[in-house]
This record gives structure tokens, C-alpha cells and sequence, in this order.
């Protein structure tokens, strides 16, 4: 037998193959992936809901509670594992999301929207015929593309987006008012320190993939409702073990010969084969520091490295009579370069009378300092004045102060071979994909990776 792989008892059976911390969308897609190999698991999370950062809450503009997302999300089409686990549970992609072709529009006057030809075409047709551009931009701006295909979207090591675009000639407006943002955008990292492989990974997946992988997919209702919803039903109806509103204290060794796992909750102790953390990282740490073997790994200072970054979402509302129809999403234009790289508004339709928009702010801390509500919301009516758009009569800041890591150049990498970052142990979530920054996606594909290795372990 491996010394890798733990002894199997000749006594009691665990309670579970597998129990999964964090029922957000990585701990979600675990839970289905492990499920449907057949493992019996259990599926535990402190919150009353599925959906971690990425979930339905009720919130009240002043026109009642109404049921908004915590964050404004953006999907795209290039998210195939996403989209296809949402298929598995029985989830159409094409009902609960508005799928439009990609289009880039700032409040100064680009505009460049992809063409409805097949790939590469549909992209370097939009980029011809963009407007807001120079010809001397649009020419960098197809040579970018091109030699980064021709490159196999590689980076330099270490390198930065700035560097990286400093490189390879980009004209300092086109940085300004596409590469920046873009970057801002996908890595919520300033292009000076952002990690260019990642971004030329997005660019890859993105840009350089299918026609359809540039598409913009926005929630018709909830998030919730495209993807945690729907998989609490479908693993409940499997026989899945839920258990919402359950902190978990402690995840150990059990002392018997058969050295499986115990994952102990308030009032009760459940023991299992192998154990996914899907949780945030300070819960991830937490739960590690009462593991000797955890404790003295490398992984713990790997984690210390991941620095937050918060994002604002000022949800507004504004009287149906007094809306004037503007493009979604729609990026601001700030006279004074780095004043803001990435503001955006995203028109969610109407509701009671009312225009509801979700005003985005990216990098919402790039000075290290706290970003409250109320600078939040001054920065919403900023905009919505310096752009001619009507005060919104009713407006609520939504700060999710860890949303999302630094993706900086460098950036530590989690090691976990098949057996688990302890045999039988794995962590999941968006942080743990080595070359994507923290999406919905990176999570999906980071559970789904854990939950096959989880169910193997359990067949070994």
C-alpha cells in the first residue's frame, strides 16, 4: 500500500466519503462533481444560503425589499465548465441569462463590438471598425492580438500588464482606455502590478477563443438563481446531506486505526473519508492552524500571501419617466488618467416603476484605505452627474470587502497533488487556479478538480 494513502478500518464505516466546507459556488460544484461519481456526501456552510460571494440577498432601495444580487457579476460565454454544470443540474444557460455579443463602450466615445462572423474574424472586424479610436490604435491594438497568438498568449515571467503592454508598443491612450480597464476589470489589480500571464490567459479564453467565449451573460433575475439554487435542489434530491447555518469548529484526524477524517460542528461530530475546504481563505486558515501537518506546511504562508480587494455595487434606482435608454454595460470616463480605471453601470430593467442600474466600482481601495458606504455612494452620484445621467432617487451600497485577491505578478501558487494537500484533504476555491484571477469560473473548475480527486480517493 502507498504511504500516501491512508489505511482503511476494519470497523465502523465514516459517516461520509466526502463533506465539503463552503457551499459556495466551488463547494457547490465539488458537492455535484463528487455526487455524481457516487460518493456519499455532505455539504456544510455557516450561511443560511447557497451562493458564497455570489448569492440573492433582499434589498431595500426604498421601493421595498426586492430580491438583488450582493454583487453585479458578469459572466462570459468562454466560462464552458460554469455553463455546463449548470446544464448537469437540469439549468438552461440560455433561459436564465441574456446572452449578448461582446461590446466595449466608454462614456467617452469608444465603441467596438464584436461581428457576427465566425472566430478570429468577428473580433478583428470589431476592432476595424471601432469608433473612439484612432487607425494608429486600432492597428496596435490588432498587432497586440496577433502576436499574442502567435506567442500561444504566454507572458514573460514575473511580468506585469504594464510591462507587458509597455512591451509590446501599446499607445498610451489605448492602454488608458481599453488595456487598463480591461485589466481592472478581470484582475481587480492595477496594470503596474497585475500578473500578465493571468491577463493574457483572460485575453486567451476570452478574445481568442470561439465567437460565442466573448459573449456577455447577465442573471435575467439572481445569480442564485443560475447556479446555488438550483444545485441545493439537485443535491438534495440526491441524497446529499445539507447543512446550512452550521459553522464548522474543526476539521481533524480521527484517532481510530482507520484514519478518517472528523469534522466537528456545534453539537456533533461527523466523520468522513476526505474533506473539501470550499470556504474563504481566513476560514481555510483557521480550520488548517488545528492540523499539525497543515500548520507546518508551506501552504499556510502561501495563504498569508493572498491580499484582499474589496468591489463596490451601488444598486440605484430611477423613475421609469425619468430614464433615458443608455448602453449595458457602460464604462466611465474619467478626465484625469487613474482617477478611476474601471467605473460601470449595468442596466437590470425595470422594477415598481423604477429603473434599477448597478453602478460597478472595481479596485475600490487602490490607497490600501477603507471604502465605506457613504464614499460609495458619492462616488455613484459623481458619476451619474459628471455623465449627464439624473440623480438616482433611491440608491444602496453593497461592499463585499474580500470579493476578490490581488493577482499580482508572482503571485503565490497553491501545491496539491492528487492525494490532497494532506492525504484525503483538498482546498477549493477561485484563488487556487493557478493562471485564472478570482471568477466564477475559477471556482467552478477548482470544485469540480477537487471533487473527482475527493471521489477517486474514496475508490482507491
Amino acid at each position: 500500500m502507498s504511504a500516501s494513502v491512508l489505511p482503511r478500518s476494519a470497523g465502523a464505516r465514516p459517516d461520509y466519503d466526502l463533506i465539503v466546507v463552503g457551499a459556495g459556488w466551488a463547494g457547490l460544484a465539488a458537492a455535484i462533481q463528487a455526487c455524481d461519481k457516487g460518493a456519499r456526501v455532505a455539504l456544510i456552510d455557516a450561511a443560511p444560503q447557497p451562493g458564497g460571494r455570489a448569492r440573492r440577498q433582499k434589498i431595500d432601495l426604498g421601493l421595498g425589499p426586492m430580491e438583488l444580487d450582493n454583487g453585479q457579476h458578469l459572466l462570459i460565454g468562454a466560462y464552458r465548465q460554469t455553463l455546463e454544470l449548470m446544464r448537469r443540474i437540469g439549468v438552461d444557460p440560455e433561459v436564465v441569462l441574456n446572452r449578448e455579443r461582446l461590446q466595449m463602450r466608454d462614456t467617452g466615445g469608444l465603441h467596438l463590438r464584436a461581428a457576427p462572423l465566425p472566430a478570429p474574424w468577428h473580433l478583428a472586424w470589431g476592432m476595424l471598425t471601432s469608433t473612439g479610436l484612432s487607425i494608429r490604435d486600432r492597428l496596435a491594438l490588432l498587432r497586440f492580438m496577433t502576436r499574442l497568438r502567435l506567442e500561444r498568449w504566454q507572458a514573460r515571467p514575473a511580468e506585469t500588464v504594464s510591462s507587458m503592454l509597455t512591451r509590446m508598443r501599446q499607445p498610451e491612450r489605448l492602454c488608458s482606455r481599453l488595456w487598463e480597464p480591461l485589466c481592472i476589470s478581470a484582475l481587480n489589480t492595477h496594470p503596474q502590478q497585475a500578473c500578465a500571464r493571468t491577463f493574457a490567459q483572460v485575453l486567451k479564453e476570452s478574445l481568442g477563443g470561439s465567437r460565442s467565449a466573448s459573449d456577455f451573460l447577465l442573471p435575467k433575475t439572481t445569480l442564485s438563481a443560475c447556479l446555488p439554487d438550483p444545485a441545493l435542489d439537485w443535491l438534495g434530491a440526491r441524497g446529499v446531506a445539507l447543512h446550512l447555518r452550521t459553522p464548522v469548529r474543526t476539521v481533524t484526524r480521527a484517532s481510530s486505526p482507520g484514519g478518517c477524517w472528523r469534522v466537528e460542528l456545534n453539537d456533533q461530530v461527523m466523520t468522513t473519508s476526505t474533506v473539501i475546504l470550499a470556504c474563504g481563505i481566513a476560514s481555510t486558515q483557521r480550520l488548517l492552524a488545528t492540523l499539525p501537518e497543515a500548520a507546518r506546511s508551506e501552504v499556510i504562508t502561501d495563504l498569508d500571501a493572498f491580499k484582499h480587494e474589496p468591489i463596490a455595487t451601488i444598486w440605484t434606482a430611477w423613475p421609469s419617466s425619468r430614464w433615458r435608454p443608455i448602453p449595458s454595460p457602460l464604462m466611465f470616463t474619467w478626465p484625469a488618467r487613474n482617477a478611476r480605471l474601471a467605473d460601470w453601470l449595468f442596466d437590470r430593467g425595470e422594477s415598481r416603476l423604477h429603473r434599477i442600474g448597478a453602478i460597478v466600482i472595481s479596485l475600490a481601495s487602490e490607497s490600501g484605505a477603507a471604502f465605506e458606504p457613504g464614499e460609495a455612494l458619492a462616488r455613484a452620484t459623481a458619476i451619474c452627474a459628471a455623465q449627464g445621467l439624473p440623480a438616482p432617487s433611491h440608491a444602496r451600497a453593497i461592499i463585499e470587502k474580500r470579493a476578490t485577491f490581488i493577482c499580482s505578478a508572482g503571485r503565490a501558487i497553491l501545491h496539491q497533488g492528487d492525494q490532497g494537500l494532506l492525504p484525503g484533504l483538498w482546498i477549493a476555491g477561485d484563488y487556487t487556479e493557478a493562471d485564472l484571477p478570482a471568477t466564477l469560473e475559477s471556482a467552478v473548475q477548482s470544485g469540480i478538480r477537487a471533487g473527482s480527486l475527493a471521489a477517486a480517493f474514496v475508490d482507491h
